[in-house]
């Protein structure tokens, strides 16, 4: 076990809890837990339509082969190669994490373990440039390590291994590895994913920050690091991090002159400078998606548009198995934001007027809301219409679907330009189904939803219109709910198996 040292403390990044409080995390709880993959399993032992030809294409991917014998050791990423080695290798270990538990073929699992210690000595995620987007990308391969977690053909010690290059030099909650970050040379860096990733992005669009946080949840759970899971909740929902964890960067931005100007947006530059508190930006839900739904990228293109919604249906399902309800929160802002972006992408929802007061705008009234980013760089002033109908990279609809037409109880009307966004891309891909993606996307999404979130609809039966005696009471269909006559000052009332019993006075 290699041993981390921050300000002279000892911090070992473990797979125990490295916090004392309430959460007890749930395994696997990252996006998949033991009943979905019962689900699946059963949906595949059954030859469920979608669920068993999803199942098949997992089986048949490039990235699921197990005869790749890949092993040379990665010490140093580099600020162009993020795709190149945890991009393509979050993709490989997370597609055949996922067959391992879905077929118990330890041929899968032990590819897929080659592939993860490969990484166990890394010691340099370059800081420069976009360098919260980039170490984001380690989300995917953390997916299928979770789904590892408990095999046995993982040693202990390579586990560990993984764990602690996770936070390399070491995890702290009190300070930062002051000397090991160089945001201007590779060379001289010496720190990995949660240091390049820990304040998200405060400066740029808010999908780069997103993309961190994604993978900051994704840590805390994997970790069982409540205060790591914390980090990326309470920055999400406009909060300021915990009195015992590191602030939030209290760097606050002024804006500057003009750089450029289009038919969507101003862009300025921008001065920051420190101010008195933590500064919450555009990555936060209610500043990324406004009241109204419009994301806070629609004046920048469609694609970045539909990214940035999906990160937060993962921020959502990670929490959720979690128990925390990221995608109710706000009023159920994440669906708005499905619902506007989904809208419009299928050629509908185009502006009826345009207002800087966020009040004027909603979703029915169609006026485009002209905000200021928290970060001040940008200015919207239309919806871009660049990549209009961009489906060919959204890979995560059946789980955003499935989580508002099935687990919660709402009218179709709420998720309408969802599910038809749902099954124009189900439609026009091959075979019918959600896959993984895209070729230039392939760290983006887990993909696979009709197979992976894919869950039928449960539909209440009423009860048939007869009469018979309960406990002596009579009852009789009333618009399929079954109501017993007041007997001996007992009311009774069933539905859908369910007996509410209320005495009258």
């Amino acid at each position: 076990m290699r041993r981390r040292m921050i300000a002279g403390a000892l911090m070992i990044a473990t797979i125990a809890p490295l916090t004392i409080g309430a959460r007890t995390f749930t395994h696997p709880g990252l996006s998949y837990t033991e009943t979905d993959l019962q689900r699946m399993r059963k949906g595949i032992q059954e030859k469920n339509g979608q669920m068993a030809a999803t199942f098949e294409a997992l089986k048949a991917s490039p990235w699921s082969r197990t005869d790749l014998s890949e092993s040379t050791p990665v010490t140093a990423i580099g600020e162009t190669q993020f795709n190149n080695y945890v991009g393509r290798d979050g993709r490989r270990v997370h597609d055949l994490a996922l067959l391992y538990r879905l077929t118990d073929d330890t041929a899968y699992a032990d590819q897929a373990v080659r592939i993860l210690n490969r990484y166990k000595d890394l010691t340099n995620c370059s800081a420069r440039g976009t360098a919260p987007l980039d170490n984001g990308k380690i989300y995917l391969m953390i997916e299928g390590a979770e789904l590892l977690r408990d095999y046995p053909g993982w040693a202990d010690a390579d586990r560990q291994d993984f764990a602690d290059m996770l936070v390399y030099p070491g995890y702290s909650s009190t300070a930062f590895p002051d000397g090991h970050r160089d945001a201007y040379d590779d060379e001289a860096n010496d720190i990995t994913f949660y240091w390049n990733i820990y304040n998200f992005d405060t400066g740029r669009f808010g999908n780069q920050g997103l993309f961190a946080a994604r993978a900051m949840m994704a840590m805390g759970i994997f970790l069982d690091n409540e205060k790591m899971y914390d980090r990326a909740m309470n920055y999400l929902m406009s909060r300021p991090a915990r009195e015992d964890d590191l602030p939030y960067s209290n760097l606050v931005p002024t804006r500057g002159s003009l750089r450029s100007e289009s038919e969507s947006m101003r862009d300025y530059n921008v001065t920051w400078a420190e101010g008195d508190s933590q500064f919450i930006s555009d990555e936060a839900l209610q500043y990324y998606i406004y009241s109204n739904g419009q994301c806070q990228e629609a004046c920048r293109d469609q694609g970045h548009t539909l990214v940035g919604v999906g990160l937060y249906t993962d921020l959502a399902e990670m929490s959720k198995n979690q128990g925390d309800d990221l995608y109710g929160a706000l009023d159920s802002r994440i669906l708005r934001g499905l619902e506007y972006a989904c809208r419009y992408n299928l050629g509908e929802g185009d502006p009826t007027g345009y207002s800087k007061d966020e009040n004027d705008c909603t979703f029915d009234n169609g006026i485009f809301y002209q905000a200021d980013s928290r970060s001040q760089r940008w200015e919207a002033i239309a919806p871009a219409a660049g990549d209009r109908g961009a489906f060919d990279c959204v890979r995560y609809l059946t789980q955003a679907l499935m989580h508002y037409s099935n687990r919660v109880d709402l009218a179709a009307d709420d998720y309408q330009w969802l599910e038809k966004a749902w099954q124009k891309c189900v439609a026009e891909n091959a075979g019918g189904i959600e896959d993984w993606g895209e070729a230039a996307h392939f760290y983006e999404w887990k993909g696979w939803g009709t197979l992976t979130k894919w869950e039928p609809k449960q539909t209440q039966t009423s009860a048939p219109a007869i009469t018979a005696e309960i406990s002596g009471a009579r009852y009789y269909d009333l618009n399929g709910v079954r109501v017993a006559e007041p007997k001996n000052g007992i009311y009774v009332k069933v539905q859908n198996n369910t007996a509410k019993i209320t005495v009258v006075d």
